[in-house]
């Protein structure tokens, strides 16, 4: 068997050990230094029967491994340029842990352990008083608006709009893009609304509209609602809009996403095979409920949920299967089920064993 080191790219080391021996210390050509690593012949074989030199040594200080009992990467800078990186990492995000080992119960106020564990730094606060940029998006996200002056607009569907054309704020107009950047189009629709949604299935497959009003019109004749239109143009002829827009979640989102956008396509868009979309998209919803239980067990759980949301009377509309047995219920709130629900790989459970006896003591706490 084949091992996999996640430290590895093409078959190399990313962090590109081996390093090269030197007889002291020097400023390298990329803000990084040289590190002292003499070739004195020294080395070692580990267990696989590979054989390790200094240059293979990870660089620490003895010092700091002794008194804090944990890994500790040692680095100088010795230029400038790497004072980017004490900055990159100031602003990596907002991620702030807050833990107490006590042995008094105490209420949890939310907002004062948010208020406790964050930390704004001299450089984020200065960043903050002056309004300076606080992040970027890659590829950044535009909210579409409809063009009605350029003609080669017109030949765009709504999504490709942001690929050929970019806003200019100071003119408060769009420009036909110079360069080819890459973009995301954000639809701004609310998908929880049936219009909304036939909206949004209009903008994604008709070209040439000038405004909302244009998307009513049909050749001569005019409709009073979105669904009217897309009925007409026999976009919702068949459950394909439904099942492609499955197929996309099933990609990105959880099983409780799922199971969400499930019971909404089945209230707000009345498709016609709702026993297909069953057959073809439950295992994906129930996913996590395999964890603990029965396949029979997980899909009576589903069905509870989607009756839970949609009704009795609803349930026996779509046709959807009964529910074989009682399941009962666990007392436990829906969000924090799901969290249990998430499965634990073998690696994190057995990281327990590496705790040192500090991290053990508050961790059995």
């Amino acid at each position: 068997m084949t091992t996999i080191c996640v430290c590895k790219k093409d078959g190399k080391c990313k962090k590109r050990f081996p390093k090269q021996f030197a007889a002291e210390t020097l400023e390298g050509q990329d803000s990084y230094p040289v590190y002292r690593r003499r070739d004195d012949g020294r080395a070692i074989t580990l267990a696989n029967g590979k054989v390790v030199n200094n240059s293979w040594v990870v660089t620490y200080n003895p010092w700091l491994l002794k008194k804090y009992d944990c890994h500790i990467n040692v680095e100088i800078c010795s230029s400038v340029q790497s004072v980017k990186c004490l900055y990159k990492y100031v602003w990596k995000g907002g991620d702030r842990v807050s833990m107490e080992v006590s042995s008094e119960k105490e209420e949890e106020y939310e907002i004062k352990h948010f208020v406790d564990a964050r930390w704004v730094c001299p450089q984020e606060a200065l960043w903050r008083i002056y309004q300076y940029q606080m992040n970027k998006i890659y590829p950044p996200v535009l909210s579409l608006q409809k063009n009605q002056e350029d003609e080669f607009a017109r030949t765009l569907l709504y999504k490709e709009f942001p690929e050929h054309y970019v806003w200019d704020k100071p003119l408060k107009q769009w420009q036909r893009r110079r360069r080819n950047n890459k973009v995301t189009g954000r639809v701004n629709v609310f998908s929880t609304c049936s219009e909304s949604y036939h909206l949004r299935l209009l903008l994604n497959s008709i070209r040439g509209s000038k405004s909302f009003e244009d998307l009513l019109k049909v050749g001569d004749q005019t409709f009073s609602t979105y669904n009217e239109v897309a009925q007409h143009l026999c976009l919702l002829e068949s459950d394909t809009p439904i099942r492609d827009t499955l197929l996309e979640a099933v990609q990105v989102e959880m099983p409780c996403s799922l199971r969400r956008l499930f019971c909404m396509l089945l209230d707000l868009c009345n498709p016609t095979g709702v026993r297909e979309l069953w057959d073809e998209f439950f295992p994906y919803m129930i996913e996590d409920y395999c964890q603990s239980n029965t396949e029979t067990g997980a899909i009576n759980l589903l069905l509870r949920e989607i009756r839970f949301v949609l009704g009795e009377k609803l349930m026996a509309t779509y046709k959807l299967p009964p529910i074989t047995e009682d399941i009962g219920t666990s007392g436990v709130n829906e969000l924090v089920s799901e969290e249990f629900r998430i499965p634990v790989s073998p690696e994190d459970l057995s990281s327990i064993d590496m705790l040192n006896a500090d991290q053990k003591y508050a961790f059995d706490r």
